[in-house]
């Protein structure tokens, strides 16, 4: 069949047309994939909070994870910290334990900001300490929000942020702080190793891991010493530590001492460190 030449022309001109909007959708896809933020630095602060409790805040590029939320009376400072910061949502939310000074803040962060998905230990016992996990448990649920109760080791991402988290080996503890999960944050050639308030039996456990090269540790159980406690922080030999108090015990001091590495308190403010994928270091107060 011979079609017309303007036919034909017409044809041409509408094929170039719908190729350079097919590339140029492509290229906007690509200005906001998450790839685009692969190069960002990435930022984790410790909140300072009004009673010594737990609220971990990464940043990097456009996603934000949470480990921990302190208490109920924190929730408004970290919400206002994370609005300062325009953060859109929360990709992340760890929960190290039930605890108050650690789930507090919680239904507040869940009311504030949308949640993609929330991760917990296994614990089943009911809280004395305050707030009530099964109760926010069930605020989760009613927002749709996925909530993963951890029994084996699993990754979670997070932007470029990798997030490894290591359950309790056993299912029953005397103490609820050997409930702990703790976590392997990893940004490129950068680990850091957040231990939520991990006693002595929860130490042990740790101590069978093998840790990669530990560039930043949060001490565990706000620098309250265990009998393992300066074993296992000469043993992982971090370039920092983070004790989320305003003091720390003398084997906490004497083991950074050994090794090296200086203790930042959240007594003091809220501390600051920025990572580049290849090396950490503190970010100074505003």
């Amino acid at each position: 069949m011979n079609w017309p030449k303007d036919a034909v022309l017409h044809m041409i001109r509408w094929s170039l047309f719908l190729a350079a909007l097919i590339a140029g959708c492509w290229i906007l896809i690509g200005q906001i994939s998450p790839s685009a933020y692969r190069d960002e630095p990435m930022e984790v602060h410790f909140i300072k909070t009004q009673n010594d409790a737990d609220a971990i805040v990464f940043f990097q590029g456009g996603a934000c994870a949470v480990i921990d939320t302190g208490e109920s009376v924190d929730a408004a400072a970290i919400i206002d910290f994370l609005e300062q910061r325009q953060v859109a949502r929360i990709d992340l939310l760890i929960l190290t334990h039930p605890d108050a000074d650690h789930i507090g803040g919680a239904g507040q962060l869940l009311d504030a900001f949308p949640i993609v998905q929330v991760v917990e230990p296994h614990y089943t016992k009911a809280s004395q300490k305050g707030d009530n996990l099964e109760l926010l448990n069930q605020r989760f649920r009613k927002k749709d929000v996925p909530v993963v109760i951890l029994t084996r080791s699993r990754l979670f991402r997070a932007g470029e942020m990798k997030f490894v988290v290591y359950p309790p080996l056993e299912k029953h503890y005397n103490k609820d702080n050997n409930y702990s999960l703790a976590t392997l944050a990893i940004h490129r050639s950068v680990n850091l190793l957040l231990a939520g308030d991990a006693e002595e039996k929860r130490l042990l456990e740790l101590m069978k891991t093998h840790w990669p090269q530990i560039s930043l540790y949060k001490a565990a159980h706000h620098g309250r010493a265990s009998k393992s406690t300066g074993d296992f922080i000469r043993m992982i030999s971090p370039d920092y530590l983070v004790v989320t108090s305003a003091g720390s015990d003398s084997v906490v001091r004497e083991a950074c001492e050994e090794i090296g590495a200086p203790i930042y308190y959240t007594g003091d403010g809220t501390q600051s460190f920025q990572s580049d994928g290849q090396t950490i270091l503190p970010i100074a107060p505003a």
